[in-house]
């Protein structure tokens, strides 16, 4: 237990990808029994980091200078010996392909995308700008342009927008229709933590170097269409960034 938190506190292993289990563990009953010795210092689900192929320690989002978090991530292999049929209205083939190697794709969607992406980039529209009540001249400025069209944006924050969708949210946005033929209004970005994609990128063997990984605004395609979007410079980091 105390090799984990010495791993924590590592500036070896901070904010960086490293591969393997952080410690082998040769007995979990005692490690389960140890883990009860350190409640006030550890949260969350422990044993399955023990089975990954990639993990990260990076600072506690609430505290900077002190807690750390550690991320991980495993990918679970399909029956080798059987052939498998997935269905699904999300999969995406370029992870399938990537994770999983030869497959056979089959499209069978029957949605086109047709008409105009209007882009709205002046205002920052992100989770901390809609939470911080300093902002509502912004939020003014957006509330008239939806002009009662529906919205889609953050969950935590559809109440802000009187329009807004109570089913569909980011994170809840596939396999709908309900919208079918409607000007909406999206407000928003979902990205995730920037250490998810590195944890994602570092499983599908995408190489890069820490600079790589800083976020800014550059212009993609994706879908048929060309916008601006906070992502990676690298091509596959950005491809990562637009699926997940």
């Amino acid at each position: 237990m105390q090799q984990l938190l010495d791993y924590a506190n590592s500036d070896d292993s901070f904010n960086k990808i490293n591969r393997g289990n952080p410690i082998a563990l040769t007995d979990k009953v005692i490690f389960r029994k140890s883990i009860n010795n350190y409640r006030g210092l550890i949260k969350g689900a422990l044993l399955p980091s023990f089975k990954c192929d990639f993990w990260m320690v990076i600072p506690d989002r609430n505290d900077n200078v002190g807690d750390k978090e550690i991320h991980y991530i495993q990918k679970h292999e399909l029956y080798p010996d059987k052939k498998l049929i997935i269905l699904s209205a999300t999969t995406n083939e370029t992870f399938c392909k990537a994770l999983y190697g030869e497959i056979i794709w089959k499209d069978l969607s029957s949605v086109k995308h047709t008409g105009s992406r209007i882009q709205y980039s002046n205002l920052s529209l992100s989770r901390s700008t809609l939470a911080n009540r300093n902002n509502a001249s912004n939020l003014n400025v957006i509330t008239n342009f939806i002009d009662n069209k529906p919205v889609i944006t953050y969950k935590n924050y559809r109440n802000l927008f009187p329009d807004s969708n109570t089913k569909i949210h980011f994170g809840n946005c596939s396999g709908y229709d309900e919208f079918k033929g409607e000007d909406i209004f999206v407000i928003g970005t979902p990205h995730f933590p920037p250490f998810i994609y590195q944890l994602v990128a570092a499983e599908l063997n995408i190489e890069f170097n820490h600079p790589d990984i800083e976020m800014d605004e550059y212009i993609v395609c994706h879908n048929g269409f060309q916008f601006k979007i906070m992502t990676f410079l690298i091509k596959d980091l950005g491809a990562s960034n637009s699926t997940l």
